[in-house]
């Protein structure tokens, strides 16, 4: 499927070079035109190809990220501590930044028993109201909490390798949140 989205001359230099290792020459004298010609079709070919496949990668894992993120608000919501214990790695760390303008509950939680307590707490005193979008920021699944389209506090998470949460970092500091607010626009 991905060889489809490149032209047909992109599609042959590939082919013939990539999987039959013919030479620039070789393609040039098969197709009718020069080396040069060759070897810039197989840039494009190959760009494209990397383009297309990261592309598909990023929404494969967009969508398991979204999916984890879910599973996690629906087990905070329902106080499921089964589920919280099977989406988080035992040495798994809580960091919440409140900056100046916020006193946090705690700054740092280690360890599954701790963060799950002090979520829970969280949520159900107050994030329960807000509306949660998932998202994602400096390039990390996130969930963004908010109220009348704006947003009053966001969680940034780290996976690992199966998936795992290893990390939640909460904002509740005003001033950061205010920078959020004004890169996305919630309903």
């Amino acid at each position: 499927m991905l060889l489809e989205k490149l032209s047909a001359k992109e599609r042959a230099v590939f082919i013939l070079k990539e999987s039959f290792s013919y030479s620039h020459e070789e393609i040039a004298d098969i197709l009718s035109f020069s080396r040069e010609q060759s070897r810039k079709l197989l840039s494009r070919a190959k760009a494209t190809l990397f383009k297309s496949s990261a592309a598909n990668s990023r929404s494969k894992k967009a969508k398991t990220n979204e999916k984890i993120l879910d599973n996690y608000i629906a087990a905070i919501r329902n106080r499921d501590l089964k589920t919280l214990e099977k989406l988080l790695i035992d040495e798994i760390t809580l960091c919440a930044d409140g900056g100046d303008h916020v006193q946090v509950v705690q700054k740092i939680a280690s360890g599954a028993s701790a963060v799950i307590e002090i979520s829970l707490y969280v949520f159900h005193n107050y994030s329960f109201k807000n509306e949660i979008t998932v998202g994602e920021l400096n390039h990390q699944p996130a969930l963004l909490y908010h109220s009348n389209g704006k947003i009053t506090s966001c969680q940034i998470f780290n996976f690992d390798d199966s998936y795992r949460i290893t990390q939640i970092c909460s904002m509740v500091d005003p001033q950061k949140l205010k920078n959020l607010n004004n890169e996305f626009r919630l309903r």
